[in-house]
Parts: structure tokens; C-alpha cells; sequence
């Protein structure tokens, strides 16, 4: 098998579960940070906002800038938000852990794009070999 395959599939998971931990953490963090119960589920919801609002655009930039530029990309935001996030969580500031969870979103919508656009060529040959 290919090693690049082999890695890409790495990869895919440790996005899926740092993904996973987030929205876990994240609901943990918000019910011990919230000014009230109402927001507690609130930096999950900027997490996916940042998702939802970035996964059309990234498939563009990634058309117009090539997949290495958008991978960096996204890195770099999610990496800033992560950071962001460790920071706001030494502060004990909800609302800027709330802005670093959607940083870490918009990190999370460029990710995916790159591996399977990479894994194009094998999920070919698998829907050949069905056919």
C-alpha cells in the first residue's frame, strides 16, 4: 500500500478526533466559564459556525491557490486558535475561548479538503473495482 495513503489516513484521524475533543472540552469549558447556563454550549456552536461558514470558500481558495497553500492555510488558523484557546483558557475568558473554538473551525473546514483530494485516486480504483 502506499505510504502516502497510510498517512493521510493518519491524519484524517487525528483531525476527526481533535475534532471529537474539542466539542467535548468545549461544553465542558462553557458550563465551568458561561456567565449563564444559556451559553454553555456556545463556543460549539462557533466551532461549527466557523465549519459551516468556511467549508465553500476553502474549496475555492484551494482551486485558486493549490491544496499546499490552503493547507498551510488552514494550519495556521487552527494552530492561532488553538493557542488562542490555551490563552483565553489561563485568563478564564469565555468569550475569547468562544472567538479561538471558531478560529479552530475555520481550521478544521480547510483540513479535510486536502486529504480527500488526495485520496481521489484510491476511492477511484475502489468504485472501478465495485463496478
Amino acid at each position: 500500500m502506499n505510504k502516502n495513503v497510510v498517512l493521510l489516513a493518519f491524519c484524517q484521524g487525528l483531525i476527526t478526533t481533535g475534532n471529537i475533543l474539542l466539542v467535548t472540552i468545549s461544553a465542558l469549558v462553557g458550563k465551568a466559564l458561561s456567565p449563564s447556563t444559556t451559553f454553555i454550549t456556545f463556543p460549539v456552536a462557533m466551532q461549527m459556525l466557523g465549519l459551516l461558514v468556511t467549508t465553500i470558500p476553502a474549496s475555492l481558495i484551494m482551486a485558486k491557490t493549490g491544496r499546499k497553500l490552503g493547507f498551510s492555510l488552514g494550519n495556521s488558523i487552527g494552530i492561532s486558535g488553538a493557542v488562542l484557546g490555551f490563552f483565553s483558557l489561563l485568563a478564564s475568558q469565555f468569550w475569547l475561548f468562544s472567538f479561538a473554538t471558531f478560529l479552530i473551525g475555520i481550521g478544521l473546514a480547510l483540513l479535510p479538503c486536502i486529504v480527500l483530494q488526495q485520496l481521489k485516486p484510491v476511492t477511484n480504483l475502489l468504485w472501478q473495482s465495485l463496478q
